[in-house]
């Protein structure tokens, strides 16, 4: 992407420069204009993109760390939290250890 927002500036820059060879100052404006938007608006666009792929990389990141896939809903408040916590984090609520030994068993056995 960056290879055409290069080649697009350099296009622009000729163009900016051939404009200096007419003879009327509104011809001159008009092909400097059409320079500037040829150089300037390609490496606009590949910026946003590159700049919302790294948004998306980083709350897929984001969204993978924070919710692991062994976590469980507190009862009591209805966060996620660890599959092993003890206690809620957010509310304080205290688990069962039944229920979490449970749990741990549920999962070693769907991941085999």
């Amino acid at each position: 992407m960056w290879i055409i927002a290069l080649i697009c500036s350099c296009v622009g820059a000729f163009i900016i420069f051939a404009s200096f060879f007419y003879k009327s100052v509104e011809q001159q404006t008009a092909i400097a204009i059409i320079g500037v938007a040829v150089a300037v608006i390609p490496y606009c666009i590949v910026r946003s993109l590159v700049e919302l792929i790294t948004i998306k990389k980083n709350k897929l990141m984001c969204s993978q760390t924070l919710y692991p896939p062994e976590s469980k809903k507190c009862p009591e408040c209805g966060e996620k939290i660890l599959n092993k916590a003890l206690n809620c984090i957010f509310c304080g609520y205290k688990f069962n250890l039944n229920d979490i030994k449970r749990n741990d068993q549920k999962n070693i056995l769907t991941n085999e």
